[in-house]
């Protein structure tokens, strides 16, 4: 994940070198019709975690609408560990964006394809990537101002007026695939002594982590979670922190500012551990990010923290009643949608949400009083 996610070298690349490479792949191709029989479809899914989770819904559709059809899901390093908590079969390869000429060659050599579907939002690689498929058929997303859709043979709007999972269902529904299946995951793997301290006691997972570019304008301050530990665990509840392998520095010395034993860190576990504890949590507090989209798919009780970020566009895809979003009150926000057009420099809109509203929050999720 380290290296790809927010490179700015790679950004540049993608938008000086990609740009044009799109525009001339676009030119020379011929555009053709929809497939008859969908056997083998390729997906295309470079995005975060959160994307992948989202995607899981269509992918449960196409699934369902052809059962027979083999799906081969083409990931990226950041969200690959991820792809095996799938609730769809599928064959996973993974590509490394560092080298774009490998993971063109990786995915010419995986075979032909009745059709494929890229799910990238903006970066122009998903599209160069495209070209490299023996696809008889491509979908793609057209982000205003990417530059990214000319190498498509159908071509979906991308829009910020509508929540993800539906602008995936929409590329899904040029292939005929229609439905409404919730994001979902699954931990029905082999069961390890991993998942054994996560069902002793009443448990609740705190996120605190966002990723994405200038992700400490989506963070709520750190001192509050601290606050907010004390608070759960004086409800009886062990807690634990979640986050990646980078994160495992500073939630480990929050964890020990806290000085609990019923306050752990979990941060630098593996998706598959997180998503067990996640499973087994009576209640999860996440910043907006791929963590708070594994509790929601998991059906488990969520309080996602958003500031910046739209709930609207990017908000958990859960059952009534599983979640609650809280957002910010100021003017500006929220502002994201791709995830990089904050409204200010500074952010702050995050520090509105208060301790207070939180634990209101939490305390109505346990009691089953949210709707």
């Amino acid at each position: 994940m380290a290296g790809e996610r927010g490179n700015k070298v790679l950004r540049l690349l993608d938008r000086f070198i990609g740009i044009p490479l799109v525009r001339g792949g676009g030119l020379v191709r011929r555009r053709r019709t929809p497939p008859r029989a969908l056997a083998r479809v390729g997906v295309l899914c470079l995005g975060c975690i959160g994307d992948l989770v989202i995607l899981s819904g269509p992918l449960s559709d196409l699934a369902a609408a052809h059962p027979a059809c083999r799906i081969t899901l083409f990931c990226s390093q950041a969200n690959a560990e991820l792809a095996h908590l799938l609730p769809v079969a599928a064959d996973i390869v993974v590509l490394s964006l560092k080298n774009p000429l490998r993971a063109a060659a990786l995915i010419r050599a995986q075979g032909n394809y009745d059709a494929w579907i890229d799910s990238s939002q903006w970066p122009r690689i998903g599209a160069v990537l495209t070209l490299a498929a023996c696809a008889g058929y491509t979908v793609g997303f057209a982000s205003p101002g990417q530059h990214r859709h000319h190498v498509y043979d159908t071509v979906v709007p991308h829009l910020a007026t509508r929540h993800e999972l539906e602008n995936f269902r929409a590329q899904f529904a040029r292939l005929g695939v229609s439905g409404q299946s919730m994001p979902s995951l699954t931990t029905a793997l082999a069961p390890d002594s991993s998942a054994k301290p996560f069902v002793a006691r009443p448990l609740a997972v705190l996120h605190m982590f966002p990723g994405g570019a200038r992700a400490h304008l989506k963070q709520w301050p750190s001192d509050r979670w601290a606050v907010l530990a004390r608070e759960l665990t004086s409800r009886g509840l062990d807690v634990l922190f979640s986050g990646a392998p980078a994160d495992k520095e500073q939630s480990e010395a929050l964890v020990a500012e806290i000085n609990d034993e019923r306050v752990r860190s979990l941060a630098g576990a593996s998706l598959e551990i997180a998503a067990r504890a996640l499973k087994a949590a009576a209640v999860v507090v996440s910043v907006n990010t791929g963590i708070m989209h594994m509790a929601a798919a998991l059906n488990t009780p969520l309080v996602a923290l958003n500031g910046p970020t739209s709930v609207a566009r990017w908000g958990p895809v859960a059952a009534n009643g599983r979640a609650v979003a809280l957002n910010s009150a100021r003017a500006c926000a929220p502002c994201l949608h791709l995830g990089f057009e904050y409204a200010c420099a500074e952010g702050g809109c995050m520090a509105d949400i208060t301790v207070e509203a939180v634990i209101a929050a939490v305390d109505a999720l346990l009691a089953g009083e949210t709707q």
